[in-house]
């Protein structure tokens, strides 16, 4: 093909052209030199609906020439036949793109009608380079996707991370644009960021594409994630009311106002429950009125303390002497019934050391069997005693009888001893 000059030109109702399957090369006319060709000159002339062009196969290595190729110019057309007025001949071309041996030169008018068009292309990497205006007509090739706009960035504000790659919102400059919202999300803040003034904070995802507006720093817009959520209410593996609301990600809820009239949660903590990031349902377990059971009522033991105590002092008196042999549990005795001097006798307070433990299990059929029954004889012998006692008598009574079981105790001791020595 030696060239495409005009070939789209004054087509003032196309608005997307994909032209990547053409692998066509330019060829100089025989006998022509370089530059005078026009090889594509005039090709998208006066195009002025024309929005998306993809040409990333066309090779003009061998003839770059290119006057005219974008140009809009009402003179150009026919006033006879042109339903636009000459103010309406204005590119409005945001989505160039072009392949590895393709040159862009500065005659092509790509900047006349609309100047200083911000050119963003992110590369696979996702680093973005940015062209303005004249500056993608370098006189090489600069493949890859262009668009004019302004670059942005989605972010989760409660995971601080992004959402979906980057992205380029398309628009020329002093219009303006507005961003897509991904579904299931809601838009919190946008920060904007200026060249010459401090950074704003919308509300919106719309704002102009200023010449103060910093193109080296991508429009962040931080959004939330809303999520479904559905609560059953199930009685006995049959659901029987549901409730569903969409809320943001990371929300506590309590959804004890909404459970079916005559019902109570099987179990009051299923009723609140945090949202994560993913669609929730919950299945909650509940029982009529008459299913649930009345709180029961613990008894006081204020009334039951007396008794307790009574007792206790009584048992812990009368058993002390039959235990005494045992264990230490001797010296409980001492606690309950305070020491008391006896006559012949230094002090009538038993102590803990009247038997070694290791003693006692030496030969337990023999050394227990004779104590336990010369304890239980002191023992009946004691509880017969002391049940008519009253006052004084009765104490000295005790105090006699805890004496004699200590006795008791010490004369079983010395057995054990003599027969292990």
């Amino acid at each position: 093909m030696t060239n495409m000059h005009n070939m789209f030109y004054n087509d003032m109702s196309l608005k997307s052209l994909d032209l990547s399957l053409w692998n066509a090369k330019m060829q100089l006319v025989p006998g022509s030199t370089k530059g005078v060709n026009d090889g594509t000159g005039g090709m998208f002339a006066n195009t002025v609906s024309l929005k998306r062009l993809n040409i990333r196969n066309l090779d003009n290595t061998a003839d770059s020439a290119q006057e005219n190729m974008f140009t809009m110019n009402a003179s150009l057309a026919d006033s006879a036949t042109s339903p636009l007025s000459a103010k309406q001949f204005t590119a409005h071309l945001t989505d160039l793109t072009t392949g590895p041996q393709f040159i862009m030169n500065r005659e092509n008018d790509l900047n006349t009608n609309v100047p200083d068009t911000v050119w963003n292309r992110y590369d696979s990497n996702d680093n973005l380079t940015i062209f303005v205006g004249n500056a993608i007509n370098t006189g090489m090739a600069n493949p890859g996707n262009w668009q004019a706009g302004q670059a942005y960035r989605l972010v989760d504000q409660i995971t601080d991370q992004q959402i979906g790659p980057n992205h380029i919102v398309q628009g020329l400059p002093g219009s303006q644009v507005t961003v897509t919202i991904p579904d299931n999300y809601r838009l919190v803040n946008t920060n904007l960021y200026y060249t010459d003034q401090p950074v704003q904070h919308t509300k919106i995802a719309q704002f102009t594409l200023a010449k103060n507006l910093d193109i080296n720093k991508p429009v962040i817009l931080y959004l939330i994630k809303e999520v479904p959520v559905t609560v059953n209410f199930v009685d006995h593996n049959q659901t029987i009311a549901t409730y569903q609301k969409t809320v943001d990600e990371e929300t506590d809820m309590d959804v004890s106002s909404q459970l079916p009239k005559g019902y109570q949660a099987a179990d009051k903590t299923d009723l609140a429950f945090q949202v994560g990031d993913q669609d929730l349902v919950v299945n909650i377990p509940v029982l009529t009125a008459t299913e649930v059971s009345p709180t029961s009522t613990t008894p006081s033991s204020s009334s039951a303390t007396p008794s307790n105590a009574a007792s206790t002092s009584e048992s812990s008196t009368v058993s002390t002497s039959s235990s005494a042999t045992k264990s230490n549990t001797a010296s409980t005795s001492s606690s309950v019934t305070p020491p008391m001097s006896v006559p012949g006798k230094v002090n009538a307070t038993p102590t803990s050391s009247t038997i070694p433990t290791s003693e006692l299990t030496t030969k337990p059929n023999e050394s227990l069997t004779s104590q336990s029954a010369t304890t239980a004889e002191t023992t009946t012998a004691r509880s017969q005693s002391v049940l008519p006692a009253t006052g004084k008598q009765r104490t000295f009574r005790l105090v006699f009888l805890d004496l004699l079981a200590l006795i008791g105790g010490g004369f079983a001791s010395m057995k054990i001893f003599n027969r292990k020595h």
